[in-house]
């Protein structure tokens, strides 16, 4: 079962890896620069199941546009998966982004966030045109319930 999870994960990479290569040549142009939620065992008091999980990767940042890419980890099974969020502002107001975590698939089929210990690629997971300002929060999605969310503090990332 752990090989099927395994392989669906790292296939699922392969193919946002793939999607990742064709960025536009304005985003290229930047420097991407680096962001991490908060490490490991961190603010585990409140929120234990935050404790088990972490993201991190790139963003690159034009005139127009910032484009976020990175990895979810989650390092133990605890009917609790890894994910991400981020918030940009603009317009005078924050503009939220889905929340993002690795989902297993059996047969091209969905059955779920994954809760295992796992590195996933996620590749490209979001782009906005709202540039002030990008934070980027854990969030804890139930194993058997996507609906039910734990969403940590939100981090600032520029």
């Amino acid at each position: 079962m752990r090989r099927i999870a395994a392989v669906a994960i790292t296939t699922g990479a392969l193919v946002v890896g793939m999607g990742a290569v064709s960025t536009s040549a304005d985003a290229s142009a930047q420097a991407a620069r680096t962001w991490a939620t908060t490490s490991k065992g961190s603010k585990a008091k409140k929120n234990r199941m935050l404790a088990k999980m972490r993201a991190h990767g790139t963003y690159t940042r034009t005139d127009t546009r910032v484009t976020v890419r990175g990895y979810v980890q989650d390092y133990k099974k605890d009917g609790w998966a890894s994910g991400v969020i981020f918030r940009a502002w603009g317009d005078g107001k924050w503009h939220y982004s889905k929340a993002f975590w690795a989902e297993l698939r059996r047969n091209g089929v969905s059955v779920g966030p994954a809760d295992f210990g796992y590195d996933y690629n996620y590749g490209h997971f979001w782009s906005t045109s709202y540039t002030k300002h990008l934070s980027v929060a854990e969030v804890a999605i139930k194993r058997t319930n996507t609906n039910k969310k734990k969403v940590g503090p939100f981090k600032k990332i520029f």
